[in-house]
């Protein structure tokens, strides 16, 4: 029916153009004729018709126009209808000149008439409003050639960009009157579409768990991505057999046609798969923590944290804290699982045996003990590079192990206190150099005896107390120990090579607390030995033989 609305139009146009020409040249030549004898009255009349004319013109295009515009499709019957509305309107205007006795002007009248209303219904026709794809392109004559223009279009994108295009052509036309706005031509209405068409492509759609991630141009290219994610775990090495490599989240390729502009290519689609997306997730601080251990512990960037936890200040963090850690969370998780052979050491077992000659809280090693060897074959899990279980399934013992034994000390404690006499610290001969007050540089005077012998002859207690604070390098001294035994005596043993003893340790009288050397201000290998009440030197010779 659409074709008989455009034939009748055709038939329209050349209809008014026919009456157009003759009406025209009829009237050249009439009113050559009739110029002469026309009078101011006659021409009068004409004003009069013609007004007339115009009058019964506009009443034919608002009865006969308004039906082709509201009619979807024109019928003969449509058309018959509009004849004999043109008919009633002419013979009113033929019996509006006879009434004025014009007879010498009717014939010229309704070919006047009938040009002019051929030539409104010819100059206001109908067109259509074009809407492709959401956008108003503009106003156009004829639907046959916007379907031929739509279809070059196409055909010249799908040409440029390959044969897996499809395009989205939704348009809509709705019919209008054109007025004094030019319908677009060819070239025009091309240009339009070019600029608003919008086509998809056939692709590969790498869905994880449910989710569209990356499109890329086909299947081969999305397995090839899916492929590189794998390699970094795919390497070979000694006494291990990769028995499956695969994903741990539901992955699968599926194609369908997407938006150009979703494509990327496999180093784009492979860099944003590993990359994922950022995941939150919530550390509470323990004691010691700060924000650059817990940065470096969970390979999180500072900046990132700070971003993170708004308003709160990393640098005062207390224990209970709970912060904020946004950390890289890949889109697909790699996992491996191999089946690997490797030796490990067997622990060793301790045993403890009482001992009489060690005081209680001492103890002694008799055998040391020496770990064992074996040989395993275990399944390995792994996700990312990191292993998430571990199952064995044999082991071989290659070398046992070898128990410790530990002697463990029931001796009772010395006292806290001495008993008051002295024993001699060492052996060993006393020079007169090394006697007890015997002068010193500065004015001074020695404040103890010297006992000189080879370096590591063993130090002895003088009496049983509690080793003080006393004790490491000090100076003049060397290495120094000193001994609190009670009632404000101690003793002071210095220059040694080695202390044997601890601060707040007990010892019994006679007790081996060091070696002899010769560290700090010393000449040779001795030991410096004083006993001091309340702080002042005592000559030790009152004391001991």
């Amino acid at each position: 029916m659409d074709n008989k609305l455009e034939d009748f139009k055709e038939v329209l146009k050349i209809i008014g153009s026919k009456i157009r020409n003759s009406s025209l040249e009829f009237l050249k030549n009439l009113f050559k004729k009739v110029r002469i004898i026309l009078t101011n009255s006659s021409r009068k009349i004409i004003k009069e018709v013609t007004a007339k004319g115009r009058i019964i013109l506009g009443k034919t295009q608002k009865s006969i126009l308004p039906r082709f515009k509201s009619i979807k499709y024109v019928s003969n019957k449509n058309i018959l209808r509009a004849s004999k509305s043109i008919k009633l309107h002419i013979n009113s205007l033929k019996q509006y000149i006879i009434a004025k006795k014009l007879k010498v002007v009717i014939s010229s009248t309704i070919i006047i008439v009938m040009a002019i209303l051929a030539i409104g219904i010819y100059q206001g026709g109908n067109g259509y409003k074009l809407s492709f794809n959401g956008q108003e392109l503009g106003l156009i004559k004829n639907e046959k050639v916007f379907a031929k223009v739509l279809d070059q279009v196409c055909k010249e994108v799908a040409s440029s960009k390959g044969e897996r295009i499809s395009f989205d052509k939704e348009y809509s036309l709705e019919k209008v009157k054109i007025g004094k706005e030019k319908p677009l031509d060819e070239d025009h209405l091309k240009v339009a579409i070019y600029n608003n068409i919008d086509y998809k492509i056939k692709a590969a759609i790498i869905k994880v768990n449910g989710e569209e991630v990356v499109v890329l141009q086909n299947r081969d290219q999305a397995e090839k991505v899916l492929e590189e994610l794998k390699a970094p775990y795919t390497d070979s090495k000694d006494n291990v057999v990769i028995k499956r490599i695969g994903f741990s989240d539901k992955v699968e390729i599926i194609e369908g046609e997407v938006k150009l502009d979703r494509l990327v290519s496999q180093e784009e689609a492979l860099l944003y798969l590993q990359q994922g997306t950022d995941q939150l997730e919530q550390y509470e601080v323990v004691s010691g923590d700060n924000c650059w251990d817990i940065s470096r512990s969970f390979g999180v960037n500072l900046r990132d944290m700070e971003a993170a936890n708004p308003g709160k200040d990393l640098n005062r963090l207390y224990p209970g804290d709970v912060i904020n850690l946004t950390m890289a969370k890949p889109f697909i998780n790699v996992e491996t699982i191999e089946e690997k052979i490797y030796t490990e050491k067997i622990p060793y077992k301790t045993t403890y045996k009482d001992d009489k000659s060690i005081y209680k809280g001492k103890q002694k090693v008799i055998t040391a003990g020496k770990y064992g060897t074996r040989e395993v074959k275990a399944e390995v899990a792994y996700i990312n590079g990191s292993e998430v279980s571990r199952t064995i399934l044999e082991e071989k013992i290659l070398k046992e192990p070898t128990t410790q034994v530990i002697a463990k000390g029931t001796k009772p404690l010395p006292p806290p206190q001495g008993s008051g006499a002295f024993r001699r610290p060492a052996s060993g001969r006393t020079g007169s150099y090394g006697r007890f007050g015997a002068p010193r540089p500065g004015g001074r005077k020695h404040a103890g005896i010297d006992i000189g012998n080879k370096r590591g002859t063993a130090i002895y207690a003088a009496d049983g107390g509690t080793v003080t604070s006393y004790i490491g390098y000090r100076g003049g001294y060397g290495y120094i120990v000193e001994i609190n035994h009670g009632r404000g005596y101690t003793t002071r043993y210095a220059h040694l090579s080695k202390i044997l003893v601890s601060a707040g340790q007990r010892v019994a009288k006679g007790d081996l607390i060091g070696r002899m050397g010769s560290t700090g201000n010393s000449t040779g290998p001795h030991l410096h030995f004083e006993i001091r009440k309340n702080g002042t030197p005592l000559n030790p010779f009152r004391f001991i033989k």
